[in-house]
Parts: structure tokens; sequence; C-alpha cells
């Protein structure tokens, strides 16, 4: 059986926004995320279909340019805490 091993979720940052601000009402990220994820020419592709823009690509992103704030839940992640990176 696979297990989950993801260590960072992406996610729509304007999703996010809308999350925070409570115009989703009281729901996760997981819950409220309309993500579609595919291959292209390059790489992988993550898109948000509520939104219609670009999450991620594979082939453009920089893994090195995570934001300060996601910086520190990864390195909780990895150190094998994520329930301790979920609570920032």
């Amino acid at each position: 059986m696979t297990t989950n091993r993801i260590l960072l979720f992406i996610h729509c940052k304007k999703c996010l926004d809308e999350i925070r601000s409570g115009i989703s009402g009281k729901t996760s990220p997981r819950d409220y995320a309309r993500n579609e994820v595919g291959l292209t020419e390059d790489g992988i592709q993550v898109w948000c279909v509520r939104h219609e823009m670009e999450v991620f690509n594979s082939a453009s992103d920089n893994f090195n340019d995570i934001p300060e704030a996601d910086e520190e839940w990864f390195a909780k992640a990895k150190l094998g805490n994520p329930s301790d990176a979920n609570s920032t």
C-alpha cells in the first residue's frame, strides 16, 4: 500500500487568501482546493480551476524560492514533525 509522503502542499495563493479572510467560510485548504494536476511538455503543472491560473509549474518554478513562512513549515516537515508544521 502506498502512503502519502508529501512534505509541502501546493495551494493557490488566491484560494489561501480567501480561506484566511473568511470568504470561503470555515474550510481547510484541502477541502477548498480545486486543482488540476497534469503533465506538460516540460514537466508537471498545477492549475487552479477556481481562479483559472497556474499555481505551479515544475519546468519554471524554482524549489529554492520557497516563501519565508513556508521555509519554517518545510523544515519541520523534513524533521518528521508534520503535525507541528500544520500548526503554523
